[in-house]
């Protein structure tokens, strides 16, 4: 079968599916609904063809896909739609990588080109992390992770807003801020 032509994915496609390892997106997909890969507990990595259409990633696409390890947008240069809800439940998620003209991924960490630090990956192994200089606000539930690793963070003095909830569920690990 062959997925060349595919434009969209619509929502809850492929929820609660049993598709495992590495999932490989068409150049021709412009979105991706809702919940389209939810709760499948084996997808391990993401890509997406070189030149990707992809413009729209819908509200909880990954969710739940406790063995997603990376997502990387590399080849996304139009996607201007991304959602922090698109990893909730992604326990082993390393690493998120991006750069287009809407965000950009430092480090594996999700931000905004406004210099907004958008998500923290949940399964990031580092147990100190500082943010970079460029960042100027901290959006709510960036660092909601769970992350059980990171035990100190270092915001500069860049950092001028630090949103709700930031960093909620988090602290129970942090021994120094």
């Amino acid at each position: 079968m062959s997925l060349q032509n595919l434009k969209t994915i619509n929502n809850y496609s492929f929820y609660k599916t049993l598709i495992s390892g590495d999932l490989i997106f068409p150049s021709s997909l412009i979105s991706i609904g809702n919940n389209a890969f939810a709760n499948n507990q084996n997808i391990e990595n993401v890509y997406f063809e070189e030149n990707s259409s992809l413009t729209t990633f819908g509200d909880c696409v990954f969710e739940g896909c406790s063995n997603l390890k990376q997502i990387s947008f590399e080849n996304c240069s139009y996607l201007n739609t991304l959602n922090q809800s698109t990893f909730n439940g992604c326990f082993s998620l390393e690493s998120i990588i991006i750069d287009n003209a809407f965000y950009k991924s430092i480090d594996g960490v999700l931000t905004d080109k406004t210099g907004k630090l958008l998500l923290y990956p949940m399964g990031k192994k580092n147990t100190e992390y500082r943010i970079p200089n460029d960042i100027v606000s901290i959006a709510s539930g960036a660092f909601n992770t769970n992350n059980n690793t990171l035990q100190k963070i270092t915001i500069p003095s860049s950092v001028k807003q630090i949103e709700p909830l930031a960093f909620s569920s988090f602290f129970k690990y942090m021994t120094k801020i």
